[in-house]
């Protein structure tokens, strides 16, 4: 009888909590995280399979969470009730069990929370392996709409350097396979005229750029430093290899660069000649500061020259589209769910020990009437978790660690190095919380009476 009367109070008050947190997350927590990653999430109330779902997650978590409860009340005895000897939350093993999976639940994700907060400032910061930021580009149709383009923007004073490519960074490539005397082996291709490394500020360590003009340079190709490693070129400038039937040497050799987002890994890549008939991108370099200025004259100047066909370009540095957002918003997000973390476990703490300290309100009524000063109270109520927060946090910072690497090596091509600032940083916000539970619980026992606690029976 008492089990089933625990139980259906139970099922009633997980309901509420149902309710409560079903209008929560509908009206707050799905249209903050539709906002944060730009797409919408539909709930449709007339699906049947909705409604079996939270009725089982109402049954399932009602329970789970009462039926040991209900166990344990149903085994008291009324007579040692009416005595007054029944003890709530002295020991509880299985209490402090759950309270441990908390804390190291919640070790778990601040360390998270901390690290994509630490990597999304990291990838913002991180050098693309060229010059981004006074960069813009359009796409052309033809050669002679190049020329007439790139003759306009010259006269321009902000205009630094102008190129012509069959290919851009950040837009498109090719894929080739070189021919080397004993493998054959795909890389990237980009076909580019001699201003284009100037105009966006990609350096060349080794060897030279192409020369305007020169018939040699059009079997000269110019590849970056992971081509010269993955190769094995030991002297690289003057290396000989093909591409089909045609052979082609090795002339320069320009530092690594991010061709696309750092999602994607740097590739082996080499540069040719480009035909200028196969031009379909214009860059442009400009002065520092002067670049939506500049932006604006080119799409000026396109509406003038074909005003029938649709202008096409951007901003290098814009190039790679919502990558830094989406980075952004993983920090946000898992900043939530460690906020939600720490609550829980600050209040599964908080539940702890004031039924503990509760049920040894005359304990603490004895001893201060012995003199016993709250310090000694503090350290009493504080021992007993001591243990438990240390193989919590220990436990808690392995898994963290082991964790964090795991996920920012399946989901990052280039992350932040796994450092301590994370573990560091739950350990203390997670012993914080004690030391405020714990001294919140001995400002109430301070101010007790203690002759009504020796009343307590």
């Amino acid at each position: 009888m008492v089990i089933t009367q625990f139980l259906t109070e139970n099922i009633v008050i997980t309901m509420i909590a149902l309710v409560l947190g079903f209008a929560l997350g509908n009206t707050l927590i799905v249209p903050w995280f539709e906002q944060m990653n730009n797409f919408e999430m539909s709930i449709d109330y007339n699906d049947s399979t909705l409604w079996i779902f939270l009725t089982g997650v109402l049954l399932l978590t009602a329970m789970l969470s009462g039926f040991y409860p209900a166990l344990y009340i149903s085994k008291f005895q009324v007579v040692t009730i009416l005595k007054g000897t029944v003890k709530f939350g002295m020991k509880n093993r299985l209490t402090k069990i759950f309270l441990g999976f908390q804390l190291i639940l919640a070790c778990i994700l601040i360390a998270l929370a901390v690290m994509f907060t630490q990597n999304a400032g990291y990838v913002a910061k991180r050098s693309w392996g060229y010059n981004q930021h006074e960069t813009i580009y359009m796409d052309i149709p033809d050669l002679s709409a190049y020329e007439q383009l790139s003759a306009a923007m010259l006269q321009n004073p902000n205009v630094k350097s102008i190129s012509g490519s069959s290919h851009h960074l950040g837009q498109d490539h090719t894929t080739t396979v070189v021919t080397m005397p004993y493998r054959e082996y795909e890389v990237n291709q980009l076909s580019i005229d001699e201003n284009y490394f100037v105009t966006m500020g990609i350096d060349i360590i080794k060897g030279r750029n192409f020369r305007k003009d020169q018939e040699s340079d059009k079997q000269g190709v110019i590849v970056n430093e992971l081509f010269v490693k993955n190769l094995s070129l030991s002297n690289s400038i003057g290396e000989l290899f093909k591409i089909d039937s045609t052979q082609y040497e090795v002339i320069g050799v320009v530092k690594d660069f991010h061709m696309y987002n750092f999602q994607n890994k740097i590739a082996p890549t080499l540069f040719l000649l480009a035909d200028k008939n196969t031009y379909r991108y214009l860059s442009i370099k400009v002065d520092a500061g002067k670049k939506i200025e500049t932006y604006e004259a080119m799409q000026k100047e396109w509406a003038q020259l074909f005003p029938e066909i649709p202008f096409q370009g951007g901003h290098q540095e814009d190039i790679w589209g919502g990558f830094f957002d989406e980075i952004g918003t993983h920090g946000k997000f898992w900043r939530a769910i460690a906020f939600m973390a720490i609550l829980l476990a600050s209040l599964g703490l908080y539940g702890l020990v004031t039924l503990n300290v509760t049920g040894r309100i005359r304990e603490f009524s004895v001893r201060k009437v012995l003199g016993a000063n709250l310090r000694d109270i503090g350290s009493n109520i504080l021992k007993q978790y001591i243990l438990l927060f240390v193989i919590a946090l220990i436990i808690g910072v392995f898994v963290s660690y082991l964790l964090v690497d795991l996920m920012f090596e399946f989901a990052y091509s280039y992350h932040i190095p796994v450092n301590p600032v994370p573990f560091i940083l739950a350990v203390v916000i997670l012993i914080l919380i004690l030391l405020t539970v714990v001294f919140a619980q001995v400002g109430k026992v301070s101010k007790s009476n203690p002759v009504d606690g020796l009343k307590v029976e």
